[in-house]
């Protein structure tokens, strides 16, 4: 990743809109997240790494960046939650026809999750984003390419996927996920 490309990134999370819920956890909304370089080369990343199908119409790859650019995020995303990560892991997903993830919060060992949303051929629709639960309110993260969300306690904090991917469509992110 150019160093460059980590400028965005930063700003996005610390000019992000932040909703505190009742439990006192977070919800950042994330806006220009990547400058363009860096979506062709997420977008071109699945055809440089070996990517495993998952259930229910989901692909999966691992990402590996240079220990630089984690710092980087991994520093701001702290200091954005007043919170510190021993580690963090980046994914790729693309999620296709049906794809729908209900109600869930993430194991024990993700602490902290970030998903950033990423054009695609035949893009998802706004309503196939992310939904936080927090008691009767429901803060909804549409899906809209180059925008997303942090999430301060996924373990605890309850959330799914919109509505399904329609036929056709693919919604496709970047997935950074955060262990104390």
């Amino acid at each position: 990743m150019k160093k460059t490309s980590l400028i965005p990134i930063c700003n996005a999370i610390f000019n992000a809109d932040t909703i505190v819920l009742t439990d006192g956890e977070k919800l950042l909304r994330l806006n220009n997240v990547f400058d363009l370089d860096l979506i062709h080369t997420l977008q071109d990343l699945k055809a440089d790494i070996d990517g495993s199908q998952e259930v229910r119409n989901r692909q999966v790859w691992d990402v590996q960046l240079e220990d630089d650019d984690t710092e980087a995020i991994k520093s701001a995303v702290e200091t954005a939650m007043d919170t510190k990560y021993q580690h963090m892991g980046v994914i790729l997903l693309e999620d296709s026809d049906g794809y729908y993830t209900p109600k869930h919060t993430e194991t024990d060992n993700v602490n902290a999750s970030m998903q950033v949303y990423l054009p695609a051929d035949n893009c998802a629709l706004p309503n196939t984003g992310s939904i936080v639960y927090d008691g009767i309110q429901e803060y909804q993260v549409p899906f809209v390419p180059n925008t997303g969300y942090i999430l301060s306690n996924s373990n605890t904090t309850v959330h799914s996927s919109g509505v399904p991917v329609k036929p056709g469509h693919v919604r496709r992110s970047v997935y950074f996920y955060f262990k104390k």
